[in-house]
């Protein structure tokens, strides 16, 4: 009896510690499984805040993303653009350069001709023009010679006219001087009345301005050679064959005369 006893009290009190210790195990299990679910807690939260900025990030990358290959798109598009425009450009100015090498090689092949030319020219020809000018030149000075040769005789002619028709004025005035002096001596020679005053002769040259007025108005002027007579105004142009045989023979005239 007392042993059941014992053996009772043995298992209580084995019953006792086995509680107590699935007690105090069940707090540390219980504790622990707080601290877990706190700790689960935190990492899902700090998971969670992560996730966000992640997917935050992952927004604004792809936005970025997108801006950019926008941009990329734009630009490729506007460097395609140019791109194009400086082809355009430079097969116009690729065919303007090849326009302009062919006009210099026609140009340069046109000037090899004339070079060409010119050197079978200067070779051949220059010789021939060189003495053919110089002729001509020669042949020049002589027609100069002869003109100046005939403008000399012609002037001398012309002094030698004009001394013989100046004689000839003075010779005419100085007849009609006389006649005036001879009919003045005769009107008063012949007047009867003693009361009368003798008139005196007239001047020479009021007495020869009615008769030498004719002569003196038709007579012309020529700059730095004197004047002549209406038979000499021939003489103020340039003379030619024609002129020359006319003076000729109005010089001859006047010898005769």
């Amino acid at each position: 009896m007392h042993a059941k006893i014992w053996l009772m009290k043995t298992s209580l009190r084995s019953g006792r510690a086995a509680l107590r210790e699935l007690r105090s195990r069940e707090n540390f299990l219980s504790k622990l499984n707080r601290e877990l679910i706190e700790t689960i807690q935190e990492m899902e939260n700090s998971t969670t805040l992560h996730v966000r900025a992640l997917l935050q990030q992952q927004d604004t990358l792809a936005t970025i993303i997108d801006i950019l290959e926008y941009s990329n798109k734009k630009r490729l598009q506007q460097l395609k653009s140019e791109l194009q425009e400086w082809e355009e450009k430079k097969k116009c100015k690729m065919s303007y350069l090849e326009q302009q090498a062919e006009q210099l090689n026609a140009k340069i092949e046109k000037t090899q001709e004339e070079v060409n030319f010119l050197s079978t020219y200067m070779d051949h020809e220059y010789s021939i023009k060189s003495v053919q000018i110089s002729t001509l030149m020669r042949q020049l000075q002589q027609v100069k010679d002869s003109q100046q040769d005939e403008l000399d005789d012609l002037g001398e002619m012309r002094r030698k006219v004009l001394e013989s028709l100046s004689d000839k004025i003075q010779k005419k005035k100085k007849k009609i001087l006389s006649s005036v002096v001879a009919v003045s001596s005769q009107l008063l020679c012949g007047s009867g009345d003693p009361g009368l005053t003798p008139t005196p002769p007239s001047s020479p040259s009021s007495a020869s301005r009615p008769t030498a007025a004719p002569s003196v108005s038709t007579m012309f002027c020529c700059p730095g050679r004197g004047t002549w007579g209406p038979d000499l105004f021939f003489l103020h142009r340039k003379p030619s064959v024609p002129m020359k045989r006319l003076s000729y023979r109005r010089c001859g005239e006047a010898r005769t005369s």
